[in-house]
């Protein structure tokens, strides 16, 4: 089953207990927590003090999201806060390696993100050491952007890497989700869909997320059980991953992307409502 995380960037930050409440009864499975610095992206939200200042609140699960330079150096007041997870990005300055293994250190489970104009193969020194990679499918540092769907390959392709490998690895998707975007989203892989606005406008969010839950594969992630188990992996063939010539296993692996991102673009575009609902890249790049 496919779990939903409400964006705290939405919520009304006058009443975040309030808010926080709200999206636990509605059934949300995380907190998303968007953490930003004024410097890795053009905004400031909130910190670990905030953060820690509404815990008392809920005991649903906290998903911090780090949109900050040098990320290590906070790791610890985040875990202090009471977070459960942390992602931090791959783009940002600093020992990111080193901070992905102080989050474990601390007790809590790692993530690795990817902003939308970065190659997806920047993640590959980080998936084995992880426990979720979240594609950007926003240009990071505000709520309410349309969605890009030049990012669905992306998540097919860590999709496709999780499974190769075996990994127990969940597949988070952040900016412009809604029911559409959601659904195309949890086909390519996806395991956990973060929405704000989406959700924070319906009066009562509840039925929404119980309709997103049912979008796509059941992960199996929650009980420790292997992603995807119905999948194969891209290219099967007979002794695994050792000894295969690399470059032959890409050019396998991205063929089935590039038509996979085909469909899926006239997916996401046939099923939107209204104009600006897609949003092509600033910097449009040809690798995914």
């Amino acid at each position: 089953m496919t779990k939903v995380a409400p964006s705290m960037l939405s919520a009304d930050f006058s009443r975040l207990g309030d808010e926080l409440r709200r999206i636990d009864s509605a059934g949300a499975d995380w907190a998303h927590l968007d953490v930003m610095d004024g410097m890795f992206v053009p905004n400031i939200t909130f910190g670990a003090p905030v953060i820690k200042a509404i815990r008392k609140h809920s005991d649903i699960p906290f998903d911090a999201h780090l949109m900050i330079q040098d990320p290590i150096r906070y790791i610890k007041d985040f875990a202090d806060a009471g977070c459960d997870l942390v992602t931090v990005h791959c783009e940002a300055v600093g020992d990111i390696r080193g901070a992905i293994q102080e989050i474990k250190a601390r007790g809590m489970r790692a993530g690795i993100s990817v902003n939308p104009e970065t190659p997806v193969t920047e993640l590959e020194e980080y998936l084995p050491l992880v426990d979720l990679a979240l594609i950007m499918t926003v240009h990071p540092g505000f709520g309410g952007q349309s969605f890009i769907a030049e990012c669905i390959p992306k998540i097919s392709y860590v999709r496709d890497w999780a499974v190769e490998n075996g990994a127990d690895l969940e597949i988070s998707v952040d900016g412009g989700v809604n029911e559409f975007t959601g659904k195309v989203c949890a086909d390519a892989g996806a395991t956990v869909l973060v929405a704000g606005s989406a959700l924070f406008k319906l009066e009562d969010m509840a039925p929404a997320i119980r309709e997103w839950k049912t979008f796509g594969p059941d992960a199996g992630c929650r009980d420790g059980s292997k992603p995807f188990p119905h999948m194969h992996a891209v290219g099967d063939r007979p002794g695994g991953p050792e000894g295969e010539d690399p470059g032959r296993r890409r050019v396998q692996h991205d063929l089935p992307v590039s038509v996979h991102h085909q469909a899926a673009r006239r997916q996401a575009a046939d099923g939107l409502r209204g104009e600006g609902d897609v949003a092509p890249l600033r910097n449009p790049v040809p690798h995914i």
